[in-house]
């Protein structure tokens, strides 16, 4: 229930926003939420190291910057 209530107010957020602002801001905003997960999965793994099944040694966080700036690059070069 809770995330059906999220997912909802997230995307109302969205539509409030594109209709305030530039498609191209918003958008690029948005692909910054893989950026944030990882952080806060970072952040909460640090904290409670078991509660989270993520993997966090160096080669996989290097893959997942990696990930990461690609997404960034794609957002670029798309707007």
């Amino acid at each position: 229930m809770a995330n059906e209530i999220l997912d909802f107010l997230g995307r109302a957020a969205f539509i409030f926003a594109y209709g305030q602002g530039s498609v191209a801001l918003v958008s690029s905003l948005a692909a910054l939420q893989p950026f944030i997960t990882l952080f806060f999965i970072i952040l909460l793994g640090s904290f409670y190291p078991g509660l989270l099944a993520e993997q966090m040694d160096g080669k996989s966080l290097a893959m997942k910057a990696a990930a990461f700036l690609l997404i960034v690059a794609g957002v670029y070069l798309v707007s």
